[in-house]
């Protein structure tokens, strides 16, 4: 990236501030830092839940989630009274913008909690070493998010259709968990495979779809920060997916393995050491170990139906994605190239497209 940015031509674009000072003082730093808090304290909270086992009600937890919540209403206020908000609020003022954002945050949140928690099943329930657990996923992955954003670049430049594609392209996504639940260590190998891999696929296509849909939405000078905004959802989507589905696999863990050791008399020490570490089920008799790892593939099996919900949520939202005439915004973009006229000259108002 770094050898590539070196040969970049120097945009056509004038500077907004006369020296690296100007600039730093003209940033939304409350904002920022506002913004910081939220998110730092939701994670640090979702963390103490699921990596420390403290409940809920505990001070800790409770605290941090409170001081998020107070956070985020503030970072809000702040966005309406400051000269540069880091986000405008009129990017999430706007229905088209929302539902491209709400479906960005929903598709991260689903795919985090279904793909962090593939690994752990292959790790626990099937017994699979460390690179096995991860070969699926790494695979998968890899070879689906290339095909995938390939695969739909062809499409949308070839046709200028984005909407279809992108609500097509999130079926996987809800098909893939709900498999998943039927899985069992008997399955074939290939088998994995074939479940994982096209949602990797519609998830790399519905990126691309997102992009897509914003770039043609969005006038050139509002797109720095709508582009900011959209990574910024994705990110904090993929962190709360797998805070929130390790939260669940963690509750469900608990209640399956209270069911399954109901009759065994130091049930609440046999919890306790699978709860702190997957590696005591290792280290129990064949018959306690069998319901462990049952209790073990029911808890995620929660967490597959958790993410397929999250999944549907999001290709409900992808109904409201307006498809806009790529083709038409490229040939405008191309005909009042900065290079034309003026410097800055084909930039356009800052506006959102009617």
């Amino acid at each position: 990236m770094t050898v590539v940015g070196l040969f970049l031509p120097e945009p056509p674009i004038p500077p907004t501030h006369r020296s690296l000072l100007a600039g730093l003082r003209s940033l939304d730093w409350v904002g920022t830092l506002l913004l910081l808090s939220a998110v730092g304290s939701l994670i640090l909270g979702l963390s103490l839940h699921t990596s420390y086992l403290r409940p809920w009600a505990d001070p800790a937890v409770l605290g941090t989630l409170v001081a998020s919540a107070v956070s985020l209403v503030a970072f809000a206020v702040a966005q309406d009274r400051v000269k540069r908000p880091l986000i405008p609020l009129s990017l999430v003022a706007d229905r088209r913008l929302l539902t491209i954002f709400s479906s960005a945050f929903l598709l991260s949140t689903a795919s985090a909690a279904v793909l962090y928690h593939i690994p752990i099943y292959f790790a626990v329930v099937v017994g699979s070493s460390s690179a096995g657990a991860g070969l699926v996923l790494s695979l998968c992955g890899g070879i689906g998010l290339a095909s995938g954003t390939l695969l739909a670049g062809y499409l949308i430049r070839r046709s200028g259709q984005y909407r279809v594609l992108g609500i097509v392209s999130l079926v996987p996504g809800v098909v893939t968990p709900i498999v998943a639940t039927y899985w069992t260590p008997d399955w074939p190998a290939w088998a994995y495979y074939v479940t994982v891999f096209p949602s990797s696929v519609g998830y790399a296509m519905f990126l691309c779809v997102g992009l897509v849909a914003l770039v043609s939405s969005i006038d050139s000078r509002m797109m720095p920060k709508a582009m900011a905004l959209l990574y910024t959802v994705r990110a904090l989507g993929a962190t709360l997916g797998v805070s929130l589905g390790a939260s669940i696999q963690i509750g469900a863990l608990v209640a399956h393995l209270k069911t399954q050791f109901a009759d065994i008399p130091d049930a609440d020490a046999i919890i306790q050491a699978v709860l702190h570490s997957k590696a005591a089920i290792a280290g129990l008799d064949p018959d306690h170990q069998r319901r462990a790892l049952d209790a073990y593939a029911g808890s995620l099996r929660i967490v597959w139906l958790a993410g397929a919900a999250a999944a549907a949520l999001t290709l409900a939202a992808a109904f409201g994605v307006q498809q806009n005439d790529v083709h038409r915004k490229e040939a405008e973009e191309t005909a009042a190239a900065p290079g034309d006229g003026a410097v800055g000259e084909g930039l356009g108002p800052a506006a959102i497209r009617q």
